[in-house]
């Protein structure tokens, strides 16, 4: 019962943490006077993609740190961590493009809704999982796919495809111009 209370007050810090660092994360690039070094870290731009990193980077670096806080079982965490990861750019692309195609529009209070549900899932599954001791067989494949993800936010930041998904109509650009360095 002990480890139980101990992952939930882990996972509630946790939280808290992707929470504010969402915010941080969305607008550091512009507080970093746009360092191209960093453009993969942070979003930098309106693009429903670079939106992803919000959603993405802190709760990875939460759970890097939670990691050696916890010292779980190593398969049980990497599931209980990684399908969420995996799970959570999908979702938020997927409720993004439903809503506004069906209403014709975006609004602000429904994107950062959709942001903050999907955080709150990650650590209600999480926990679900940590405190079950569930670990899947296909572990590795999904932490494999965790890292695909990570190098796909990276490359995409600089070489976005020119699709809808990477494009920013507030600015008329994808991603950033490296060709333009500031």
């Amino acid at each position: 019962m002990q480890v139980n209370k101990k992952i939930l007050i882990s996972e509630i810090i946790g939280l808290i943490f992707c929470l504010a660092m969402s915010f941080v994360f969305h607008f550091a690039y512009e507080w970093l006077n746009k360092t191209q070094a960093i453009a993969w870290l942070f979003a930098t731009n309106e693009s429903v993609w670079e939106h992803s990193k919000i959603i993405f980077y802190p709760y990875f670096i939460y759970s890097i740190i939670e990691f050696f806080i916890l010292k779980p079982n190593i398969k049980v965490y990497l599931t209980a961590k990684s399908i969420p990861l995996i799970l959570s750019i999908p979702v938020m692309i997927t409720l993004f493009y439903t809503y506004s195609g069906i209403i014709g529009k975006n609004f602000l209070a429904i994107d950062i809704a959709i942001a903050v549900l999907i955080i709150i899932a990650k650590f209600i599954i999480s926990y679900k999982i940590l405190i079950k001791g569930y670990f899947s067989k296909y572990w590795y494949l999904y932490i494999s796919i965790s890292i695909f993800i990570l190098i796909f936010l990276i490359i995409y930041t600089y070489f976005p495809p020119h699709i809808n998904l990477f494009y920013d109509k507030t600015k008329d650009i994808y991603g950033i111009n490296i060709y333009n360095l500031s």
